[in-house]
């Protein structure tokens, strides 16, 4: 990690919004995006440019516009790039979009609570802090944070989106002239396309490369960093499910209901 990002440790919720006040009382403009991760060993790379998903980037774009059409009631249209791959990314795809969202509880939740790999037990979790429009400008993108459709719209940055479904048009291709967005990463916003996304207030950035956003030259120019401390995460998580944060209420649906209401009961036999 570019070591330049500043990371600061938080222990509860109340630090964690002491913080993030903080953080945005120093620049009027900062309208936040947040990550969490279970891991501040991970980093910020969208899941095909990870185990070498970015060689099928190509299979898994074209292969599920084909074969998504029997299977889901409402498509995008054919030529709706950015909606294409924002169905993709909803629906656990490799994608070059990177999940954040508005709400650093919400992220909190993603870095304490949801589907803890066994490995990152003894890990620090980390709530990501991005100032999406500063991250434009140092792109060269001067119309503060578009939505992923008009980016897919724009002459010049619409390789960012077309670039994953076209096999002359990736990362590694060589683009034509004037459309070279190189290892650029645009902080979007996205269409409320399911419940899921308006509950959990979702936003994407977007990636053309490999290179770990935290890894960029100019990263603590956009980017700080909230560590929680592996010995501090098991409280946090029952004060985020005190505030709301749970399961049943971030994904609203029967499935993750039944779920919720089996470690309630799990939950009051420990007490």
């Amino acid at each position: 990690m570019n070591t330049s990002v500043t990371t600061k440790p938080i222990t509860s919720v109340a630090e964690l919004s002491a913080a993030v006040t903080h953080h945005i009382d120093q620049d009027a403009d900062n309208y936040p995006f947040f990550r969490g991760m279970a891991s501040s060993r991970w980093n910020l790379r969208p899941k095909v440019f990870r185990d070498g998903h970015i060689a099928s980037e190509y299979y898994y774009t074209t292969n599920f516009k084909r074969l998504a059409l029997s299977r889901h009631a409402e498509c995008p249209r054919h030529d709706d790039y950015s909606g294409w791959l924002s169905m993709m990314q909803h629906y656990g795809l490799p994608t070059r979009l990177l999940d954040w969202t508005e709400s650093a509880l919400a992220a909190a939740y993603f870095a304490v609570c949801h589907d803890q790999p066994k490995d990152t037990k003894d890990d620090d979790a980390i709530v990501w802090c991005l100032n999406p429009t500063r991250l434009n400008v140092y792109q060269n993108i001067h119309f503060g944070i578009p939505d992923l459709s008009s980016i897919e719209q724009s002459t010049t940055f619409r390789r960012l989106v077309k670039g994953a479904f076209y096999s002359g048009f990736g990362p590694n291709s060589q683009p034509p002239e004037g459309d070279d967005v190189g290892e650029m990463v645009a902080a979007v916003l996205c269409d409320e396309v399911d419940i899921r996304i308006a509950v959990q207030r979702g936003t994407f950035t977007i990636h053309n490369s490999n290179l770990p956003l935290e890894d960029k030259a100019t990263a603590h120019q956009f980017l700080t960093g909230f560590t929680i401390p592996a010995a501090a995460k098991s409280r946090f998580a029952e004060e985020l499910e005190m505030l709301g944060m749970c399961r049943m209420n971030l994904f609203p649906d029967l499935h993750n209901l039944a779920i919720d209401l089996q470690h309630q009961v799990i939950d009051l036999k420990r007490r």
